[in-house]
């Protein structure tokens, strides 16, 4: 059974592949290659965020991690949510226009850096201990969370 950091580790390469492909829609801007990556990197987003939830509420007082790390990943994971609807609503508002074109580039090339600033440090900071930071029983019922909340 995959351990629940290595299923994190596992959908960060996921995403970075998605995020890959936002970033060949940006040179120039592909509004319509936009329409098919967005909602797909937007879904497994906010599918891979309510498993690290799961995830660093169970960490809670464990980890041997910066207090002020933790810190800045609680507000990034917070932060998450709120770009998803940026994201969303910039490419509802695309039409013609070269300025909110524009925009939206500049808004999505942010996001690309922000997102794989934010995968480094979990990995490097979190993920790299996290299994010792658990029992077995624990690692086996974070994992069936994870199962669950894939399934639905």
């Amino acid at each position: 059974m995959r351990s629940p950091a290595a299923i994190l580790v596992e959908e960060h390469v996921e995403l970075s592949g998605i995020v890959k492909d936002l970033e060949a829609c940006l040179d120039p801007t592909d509004r319509e290659a936009l329409r098919q990556v967005l909602p797909r990197l937007t879904q497994r987003l906010e599918a891979h965020r309510r498993k690290e939830e799961i995830f660093f509420h169970a960490l809670a007082g464990r980890v041997q991690a910066p207090t002020e790390v933790l810190d800045i990943l609680r507000r990034e994971h917070g932060s998450e949510g709120r770009i998803v609807n940026e994201m969303r609503a910039l490419l509802s508002a695309v039409e013609n226009d070269a300025t909110t074109v524009t925009a939206l580039g500049a808004h999505l090339r942010r996001t690309i850096e922000w997102l794989r600033d934010h995968f480094w440090k979990e990995e490097t900071f979190i993920f790299q201990d996290a299994d010792s930071y658990f029992s077995e029983q624990e690692r086996r019922a974070l994992t069936e969370q994870f199962e669950t909340l894939s399934r639905s």
